[in-house]
């Protein structure tokens, strides 16, 4: 019967704060964001040619030059768009489960992170604002040990 009963947490667990829990919520709905681009480029990349992509891009291009061939920017730009995303989705994912594991690289990240989107006038502002002030509170510093 021991088997089955849940194991007592350790004395050093800590439980994860809540503001600790709705910043890695967000770090993750950044991920399900990008995720919906990526698969929007990797479809435009499969299937654009086939949707009519390419000949509306050089339908419009045709105004600036006169035999156009843009499919190869197109793709390149498609692809470069998916491999930032799939990028950032990475790191995103990582960056959430560093904060619910409790590791000090990710609170650093998450505060520089924090700054640099003070700069997306005016809900980043308010939301990165909102990061900062709970991310310097002692208990969550304390959680971080930072």
């Amino acid at each position: 019967m021991s088997d089955l009963a849940p194991a007592a947490p350790s004395a050093g667990a800590k439980k994860v704060p809540g503001p600790v829990i709705f910043v890695a919520i967000l770090n993750f709905l950044s991920v399900s964001f990008l995720g919906i681009i990526s698969l929007v480029c990797l479809i435009a990349l499969i299937f654009g040619n086939v949707m009519g992509l390419y000949d509306v891009v050089s339908k419009q291009m045709s105004q600036y030059a006169q035999t156009p061939n843009y499919t190869y920017g197109v793709t390149f730009i498609f692809g470069a768009l998916l491999a930032a995303c799939l990028t950032f989705v990475l790191f995103f994912v990582f960056l959430g489960i560093g904060l619910l594991k409790r590791k000090k690289t990710a609170w650093y990240v998450q505060v520089v992170l924090s700054v640099l989107g003070l700069f997306a006038f005016p809900l980043g502002t308010i939301f990165n604002g909102i990061i900062l002030f709970l991310f310097f509170r002692q208990p969550i510093r304390d959680f971080f040990e930072v």
